[in-house]
C-alpha cells in the first residue's frame, strides 16, 4: 500500500514532462466514447484540481534550483527523508494565499525575522527552499499575475454595468492592459484566451440591449423605487376608500403602427433567410396615437380618442370617420397628441362620458398641464393624480396589463386580413378606423372586465384577486 501511495505522489523523473501526455494517458484509461459534453460543476471542479496539481508540480519543480549552502539551520540531510515528503514540500507553498506569501517574505527579508521565527509562526514552511519558492512565486508567477488582473478587471466590469455603459471584448482587452501597466506586468498580453476565460469564469455573455436610457434617468434607481411605492400606497388607500369605483379612471397615450406586424414567423428549420410580404413599407414606421381610458371597476370608456397622422388633412376627414361610433377621430402633423388635443379630449370625450367629479390617473407628460389647470384647479371637475416620472411601467394600469393586450388583438386582426383579404389595405385611413372601431367594441364586452380590473391589481393600486381567464376564446 505504501508503494502504491508513493507511486501516486511521485513527481515525474524528467523535469520536462508533457501535460498533453498525461491527458492522453487519462483518455486511454477512461475512453471518450462515454462523454456527453455536458459538464457538471463537480466535473469542472475535479478538472480544475488536476490542472492546479500539474501546474503546481511544474512550478515547484522549477523553483528547486536553490543553492544547497542556503540550508544552514542544521536541518537533517535526510537518511529518513522520503520521496513523499519531497513532493509535499514542493506543494507546501501553494497552501498559502498570495497575500500570506507576501507577508512571510516581507517578514523575513524586510522586517528582520529569523528563519526559525518564520517556521514558528508559519508551520507549513519546512525549509529555506519553501521560502525561496514563495519569493519566486510572488515575483515570477504568471498565473497569479493573471488572477490579480482578472480580479481588478471584474471590479471594473461591474462598475461599467452599474453605470449602464456599452461593453465589448475590446473594452475588456484595453482595461486588462491598463491594469497590467499599473502593476508593471510588462509581459502580459491580454489575448483572446484570457478574455474568453475571464468571461466564462464570471458568466459574462453578449446580450441584446432591450432598453436605452439617459444618464439622468439611470441615476437614483433606489430613490425611484421608494417614490413608486409611496405613490402606490397613496393611490391604493384612495381607491379602497372611494365610494364609487366607476369614477376612478386611468388614461394613457399609446402609439400604434399603421400596419402592425409581428417580428417573428414560422419557417422551415435551417432557413438562412426568412422573407415576409407587407402591404406598404412606410406603414411599418408611421403610426397613430390611441388615448384609451379604463375605470377601476373594469370598463373601457367609449368613444376612444384616436389621433391620425395627417400632415395635410383632407376637408372630408371628419365626415369620413364620423360614422364610427366607438371612435373620436382627430389629427395632427406628427400623429401624436398635443396640449390642445389633450384639452379637446377632456372637454369633448372624457367629461361627457362619465368623467364629471371623477379621479383621473395620468402620467407626467407636460401636455396635460394646461388641461389640469383648466379642468382641475379652477373648476374642480376632475381630481388629477400624476404618476411620478419613470415609474409608469410599474404603477400605470394601462402600461402594466392593457395596452399590450389591445395591440396583440389588433396585430392578430391585421395579419389575418392581410392573409385572407390581400386587397384590403390595412393602413388606409378608413380601413384602419374600421378595424379600431371593431377593436374598441370587442374590449367593451363584459368578458374583458376581469382583465381590466387585473391591470389595476397588477399595478399594485387595488387588492389582488386571482381570476381565471379563457385566453383562447378572447384571441
Amino acid at each position: 500500500m505504501a508503494t502504491k501511495k508513493r507511486a501516486l505522489l511521485e513527481p515525474p523523473k524528467d523535469r520536462g514532462f508533457n501535460p498533453s501526455n498525461i491527458v492522453k494517458l487519462l483518455s486511454m484509461r477512461f475512453p471518450l466514447d462515454q462523454c456527453d459534453y455536458h459538464f457538471t460543476d463537480a466535473e469542472e471542479s475535479i478538472c480544475a484540481s488536476i490542472i492546479e496539481y500539474i501546474v503546481g508540480i511544474r512550478e515547484a519543480d522549477e523553483s528547486l534550483t536553490f543553492d544547497p549552502q542556503e540550508n544552514d539551520d542544521g536541518e537533517s540531510s535526510g537518511e529518513d527523508y522520503t520521496e513523499i515528503e519531497e513532493v509535499k514540500r514542493k506543494l507546501t507553498s501553494f497552501k498559502y494565499s498570495r497575500s500570506q506569501m507576501e507577508r512571510i517574505v516581507k517578514d523575513h527579508d524586510e522586517n528582520g525575522m529569523t528563519f526559525a521565527d518564520i517556521q514558528h509562526h508559519y508551520k507549513m514552511v519546512k525549509s529555506r527552499a519553501d521560502l525561496a519558492r514563495m519569493r519566486r512565486y510572488i515575483t515570477h508567477s504568471v498565473r497569479l499575475e493573471e488572477a490579480e488582473i482578472k480580479d481588478e478587471l471584474l471590479i471594473a466590469f461591474q462598475e461599467w454595468v452599474r453605470n449602464g455603459h456599452h461593453i465589448n471584448d475590446r473594452d475588456l482587452h484595453l482595461e486588462a492592459l491598463e491594469i497590467a501597466r499599473r502593476k508593471n506586468h510588462t509581459t502580459f498580453k491580454a489575448g483572446p484566451t484570457f478574455i474568453l476565460e475571464f468571461k466564462k469564469k464570471n458568466n459574462i455573455v453578449s446580450r441584446k440591449v432591450t432598453q436605452s436610457t439617459t444618464t439622468k434617468q439611470f441615476v437614483d434607481v433606489e430613490r425611484q423605487k421608494e417614490v413608486c411605492q409611496e405613490f402606490r400606497d397613496g393611490m391604493k388607500s384612495l381607491i379602497s376608500n372611494h365610494p364609487n369605483k366607476k369614477k376612478i379612471f386611468n388614461s394613457d397615450q399609446t402609439g400604434l403602427k399603421l400596419e402592425l406586424r409581428a417580428g417573428r414567423t414560422l419557417a422551415i428549420k435551417g432557413s438562412k433567410q426568412v422573407r415576409v410580404v407587407v402591404q406598404r413599407e412606410n406603414a411599418l414606421t408611421h403610426s397613430l396615437t390611441l388615448q384609451p381610458v379604463i375605470s377601476a371597476n373594469g370598463f373601457l370608456q367609449t368613444p376612444m380618442m384616436v389621433c391620425f397622422l395627417e400632415r395635410h388633412p383632407p376637408a372630408k376627414f371628419r365626415d369620413e370617420l364620423e360614422e364610427f361610433q366607438f371612435l373620436h377621430c382627430v389629427h395632427s402633423a406628427s400623429g401624436m397628441m398635443t396640449a390642445d388635443l389633450a384639452c379637446t379630449w377632456i372637454s369633448d370625450v372624457f367629461l361627457p362620458n362619465g368623467g364629471q367629479d371623477s379621479v383621473l390617473l395620468i402620467d407626467s407628460w407636460s401636455g396635460y398641464n394646461r388641461a389640469m389647470n383648466e379642468f382641475g384647479t379652477q373648476n374642480r371637475q376632475i381630481e388629477f393624480h400624476v404618476i411620478p416620472p419613470h415609474t409608469t411601467g410599474d404603477v400605470q394600469p394601462l402600461d402594466v396589463f392593457f395596452n399590450r393586450q389591445l395591440k396583440a388583438f389588433h396585430r392578430h386582426l391585421t395579419e389575418l386580413l392581410c392573409r385572407l383579404r390581400p386587397d384590403f389595405i390595412v393602413s388606409v385611413r378608413r380601413n384602419i378606423a374600421n378595424m379600431l372601431n371593431l377593436l374598441v367594441f370587442q374590449f367593451t364586452a363584459a368578458r374583458f372586465r376581469p382583465m381590466i380590473m387585473l391591470a389595476w391589481q397588477k399595478a399594485g393600486l387595488m387588492q389582488r384577486k386571482f381570476v381565471l381567464f379563457n385566453w383562447f376564446n378572447w384571441f
